[in-house]
């Protein structure tokens, strides 16, 4: 996907999430300027900067879910050197690896929906018999809150946890200080981003660990770059990090 079509897709959501941010500061410079000085004047003089490193994962390079065999027809182990070379020539202080974890009857999988056996029950507006529901189209479920419709991509069963497609690429460099970050581990809400889930009822470890470490800026790259990490790099920006995306280091 090239920078003009990432733009195309997601540059509303990019700038509502600047817009935001923007907005946000200058309503509490407003409110209490004294405070916004000393705030500023507190952060770090040299910047924290975290390499999230998202879903290298074996059944999105070669697995049940490859990037191969999507529109696009991307090869995601194209990025795995450059991620090895990139981890290599910044000295991080802090890498993240953020994996997929699901459950065998995830809610994000089309043969559990499908067969009537959906953790998170069909909502009534659903618009068609999940039986008849096609691979990649939407569902429309019942979220936690038990009331709300939720919005669902159906997706083949990939990256089931203890499973080999689950583990990185083996060419993936890693190393013991990496933080992971295990995500869409609960059966009834799918979780794109390494932040939170994709209606944002829960949230990862990863927001508190990155503030406990006093990070700045946020570097994001991995698989898959119109999906998990677009949403990865809109959390990360509206959580008030200086975000970028690698776009060499993406597939």
């Amino acid at each position: 996907m090239t920078t003009a079509d990432y733009l195309a897709q997601h540059g509303e959501a990019l700038e509502a999430a600047i817009s935001t941010a923007v907005q946000k500061a200058i309503a509490s410079r407003a409110a209490d300027p004294v405070a916004y000085v000393a705030r500023e004047l507190s952060r770090p003089a040299k910047p924290v900067r975290a390499l999230l490193i998202i879903d290298v994962q074996n059944d999105f390079i070669s697995g049940t879910l490859s990037l191969k065999a999507c529109p696009a027809g991307d090869d995601g182990a194209r990025v795995v050197p450059v991620i090895n070379r990139l981890r290599d020539a910044v000295e991080w202080d802090v890498v993240v690896i953020s994996l997929d974890s699901h459950p065998h009857d995830h809610v994000s999988f089309h043969e559990t929906v499908t067969a009537g056996a959906s953790p998170s029950p069909v909502h009534p507006t659903n618009p068609k018999p999940v039986a008849s529901i096609e691979l990649f189209e939407e569902a429309v479920l019942t979220a936690p809150d038990g009331v709300s419709p939720m919005v669902q991509d159906l997706w083949p069963r990939h990256c089931v946890a203890g499973t080999p497609g689950a583990e990185c690429h083996p060419d993936l460099v890693r190393r013991a200080s990496d933080f992971v970050v295990h995500k869409g581990t609960d059966a009834a809400i799918d979780s794109y981003s390494a932040f939170f889930d994709n209606s944002k009822w829960k949230q990862t470890p990863l927001l508190d660990e990155l503030r406990r470490r006093g990070v700045t800026h946020v570097y994001v790259c991995g698989l898959a770059y119109d999906i998990c990490v677009t949403f990865t790099a809109i959390d990360a920006a509206q959580a008030g990090f200086a975000t970028v995306v690698v776009d060499d280091a993406c597939a």
